[in-house]
């Protein structure tokens, strides 16, 4: 896992990426002109935004919901999890600066900029302009619902604090990694503008949970399927794929990843690929 030296690094090293891009597209802007390739009537502002990696406007939450065992001890899995997806959205071109992340024990990771796991932080951790959202949730799950902190977070909760903080308009990412996710791919949960992945089917356990795993077998498969995807829905078939060879090979229970893409969602996210790694 990834940690910064101090906030005061971490909030320099993000200040000097958004610099930095910046930087690159105002070149691109000043020097394109000459080579007669910019669309006619096209403004600056409109150019610059057209240059801009696709997902560099989007609002992230990262959370990790839980920081113990499934046997009640304390585990790393999930705040594990949580610092290496940041680093792999960070890789596929979400800005730092705009990617919130959270932990149930916040205090514990000194030198990274988290907030506390809690209801509060769903409701205003995608908050504020931009052109799409993307959460990502790992906890234990229950059947009612997620695990947040001390709370059972219920799809109806989540859907509401989505539907908030993100434009009807703009595409939505959710993935969920815990026991019991499929929950929130039910039709209440659904809407046309929604990308929902999640670890389970709602009557199913996932696994990897243990104080010793580094991560959820889930997450553990997002990870690896990020650097060959070409976007996110390749990257839940791969994961799909990846977490069925894996609960094979461990003679474990299938938990059936479930995914739900509205017809908006696809449409928008096709368009948005990842980068060539």
């Amino acid at each position: 896992m990834t940690m910064a030296n101090g906030s005061g690094a971490s909030l320099g090293r993000q200040a000097s990426a958004a610099c930095a891009r910046l930087l690159s597209v105002l070149l691109l802007v000043l020097f394109l002109p000459a080579c007669g390739t910019e669309p006619a009537g096209e403004t600056l502002l409109d150019r610059a935004a057209r240059l801009a990696p696709p997902f560099a406007e989007w609002k992230v939450l990262v959370m990790a919901g839980d920081a113990t065992a499934d046997t009640g001890a304390e585990t790393l899995a999930f705040d594990n999890a949580r610092a290496d997806i940041v680093v792999a959205l960070e890789r596929v071109g979400f800005a730092p600066e705009r990617i919130t992340q959270a932990s149930v024990h916040p205090d514990r990771f000194p030198g990274q900029d988290l907030k506390p796991a809690s209801l509060d932080t769903l409701g205003s951790g995608l908050s504020g302009p931009g052109r799409g959202c993307l959460l990502y949730l790992t906890s234990h799950g229950t059947p009612g619902g997620v695990v947040v902190g001390s709370a059972i977070v219920t799809p109806a909760e989540i859907h509401a604090r989505l539907s908030a903080q993100c434009v009807e308009t703009d595409p939505v990412v959710m993935i969920v990694s815990a026991c019991y996710s499929g929950i929130f791919v039910r039709p209440e949960m659904s809407r046309w503008n929604r990308f929902i992945l999640t670890a389970a089917r709602e009557d199913r356990p996932s696994f990897g949970c243990g104080e010793s795993d580094r991560y959820p077998y889930f997450d553990a498969c997002v990870l690896e399927a990020f650097p060959q995807a070409s976007g996110f829905a390749d990257l839940a078939e791969r994961t799909r794929a990846c977490v069925a060879a894996k609960e094979a090979g461990l003679g474990l229970v299938p938990s059936e990843p479930q995914l739900r893409i509205g017809a908006g969602a696809e449409a928008a996210l096709s368009g948005l690929g990842f980068p060539a790694r």
